[in-house]
């Protein structure tokens, strides 16, 4: 966001995010657009599922987006964008396409060019591997056009008193010592995630998730449940609600029997917002997760129904 539109967009200009952004989606763009005076838009999201209504992209790409950032898969929701299908239409306008693929890359296939993409963002701590980093994917012309965002030592060519050439490609965003152990981490994370295969990774979930669809809502029969209800049109997670038990009650309860969720406005606060949602709990599965995992989490559940009922 800085690097790019700071070079690329200028006053009346649009970019285009989704109601569902994670912050690190949304704020970059907040953040650049008044520096610039640019205008920020939404795709809207429904208000009672939370599922971003994408048969309205169309109508907003009338604007003429410079960029449309989105989110691969809603780390609320767990559904996935069409980013193949919208890709098209975008470019078409005049636009490029920048999607944040934390949520994707450890549970899913994802082959990035064939996503239509034209960033590409990822984190390291959601593959399993150190929080320090991530990678970006680019389309190396748009890399090659873009400034330096921080500047220090091994990303410059040559120094002078009074001015100073930088690295070719991605060696100019590259500032100060290198984080070796994190890059070490990540690649060991790459390497694992390899091994087990991102196929049979996603059909693990999926397995796991359609428990979870089936056997929450008979554990705690007031849950709203958030996002698609088919478990195939989900990746890694399912958040709800609950009018009798408060997100955070239900992560203290089920954290003293050893189960371990997320639970607040998981870095989403508008969506929420627009949810009319002071938070949501977070059931994330992992290649790791049992059906002994799950049992731990209905009886929990069902503990605290019992309770809060009281």
């Amino acid at each position: 966001a800085r690097s790019w539109g700071r070079a690329n967009l200028s006053r009346g200009d649009v970019v285009l995010v989704t109601e569902a952004e994670h912050h690190a989606n949304l704020i970059p763009w907040q953040q650049v657009t008044r520096e610039v005076d640019a205008d920020l838009e939404f795709i809207p999201v429904d208000d009672v599922t939370g599922e971003i209504l994408w048969d309205r992209l169309e109508g907003l790409l009338k604007l003429r987006p410079k960029i449309v950032a989105v989110g691969h898969v809603s780390n609320v929701l767990g559904s996935a964008a069409p980013l193949a299908q919208i890709a098209p239409q975008i470019h078409a306008a005049g636009g490029l396409l920048a999607v944040d693929g934390c949520q994707a890359v450890a549970n899913m296939p994802v082959n990035i060019p064939d996503t239509g993409a034209d960033f590409y963002a990822f984190s390291a701590h959601k593959m399993g591997a150190l929080f320090s980093g991530g990678g970006l994917w680019a389309r190396a012309h748009l890399l090659n056009e873009m400034n330096p965002i921080e500047t220090g030592g091994d990303m410059i060519r040559e120094v002078r008193l009074r001015d100073a050439t930088f690295a070719e490609g991605t060696q100019k965003f590259e500032a100060g010592t290198p984080d070796a152990s994190g890059t070490v981490a990540l690649a060991a994370a790459c390497d694992f995630i390899d091994d087990l295969g991102r196929e049979q990774i996603h059909a693990h979930e999926v397995r796991m998730l359609e428990r979870v669809l089936r056997e929450l809502p008979e554990a705690l029969p007031d849950a709203r449940i958030l996002g698609p209800r088919d478990a195939k049109d989900r990746i890694g997670l399912v958040s709800f609600s609950s009018d009798l038990v408060h997100a955070h009650d239900l992560a203290t309860i089920l954290d003293r029997r050893g189960v371990a969720i997320r639970a607040g406005h998981h870095c989403a606060m508008p969506l929420h917002e627009q949810l009319e949602l002071s938070a949501t709990a977070r059931v994330s599965v992992a290649p790791y997760t049992t059906d002994e995992d799950l049992d731990a989490l209905f009886d929990g559940l069902r503990d605290a129904r019992k309770i809060f009922a009281r």
